[in-house]
């Protein structure tokens, strides 16, 4: 039963209800949403207060603003506890590791924030031609294996390399010329009302 396709979709759907249940603040949540609307509505994500992420989070966000935000929001959590639970049964290869880890703090917490931590997890199980664009969705936590990623990638031929830094490189330098990072993310104000600026 454990390894079934059921018993994943029954977790998913017990922790969103759980998260979305004691969720009382979004989190960053709001935010990527927010860009994700923006997107949608042809408007330059990096009008977000607060939305410094690469470009490509926001179109990765977009699908999920069909949904009212408090649906949305539980969409996610699960989807994060879902991808946590991959990458530790990729880690472990063994179920009930899988699942303790699943329910410990760090991703319920990330879940109820809303952040992109599992995508970051996710990524450096991936191989690196797709692991890089997911590390890198949260550049201060995988820039250094993205960095490594593409180190050892040139290491072994510059084509190589250039073929996974090239495509990544490009849309990051889109975001930057877009506004990526224009505000500190110090300075980032709490208390988001989901508005474009």
């Amino acid at each position: 039963m454990i390894h079934s396709l059921k018993f994943w979709f029954y977790i998913l759907i017990i922790v969103s209800v759980v998260v979305g249940i004691v969720a009382l603040d979004l989190g960053d949540f709001d935010i990527f949403y927010a860009a994700g609307q923006a997107v949608l509505q042809g408007v330059n994500p990096y009008t977000v207060t607060g939305f410094y992420s690469p470009l490509y989070v926001a179109l990765a966000f977009a699908p999920l603003t069909i949904l009212p935000l408090p649906i949305a929001f539980h969409v996610y959590a699960g989807l994060t506890i879902f991808l946590y639970g991959v990458a530790f049964y990729l880690l472990t290869r063994r179920i009930g590791m899988t699942i303790a880890l699943m329910c410990s703090p760090f991703p319920l917490m990330t879940a109820y924030f809303g952040n992109l931590e599992a995508w970051v997890l996710i990524g450096a199980v991936c191989a690196p031609w797709v692991g890089i664009w997911l590390v890198l969705s949260k550049p201060q936590m995988g820039l250094i294996l993205a960095a490594l990623w593409v180190w050892v990638a040139f290491r072994c031929s510059v084509g190589r390399g250039a073929k996974l830094l090239a495509p990544v490189g490009i849309v990051y330098l889109l975001s930057f010329a877009l506004g990526m990072w224009q505000a500190s993310p110090l300075s980032k104000e709490w208390n988001i009302s989901l508005r474009l600026s």
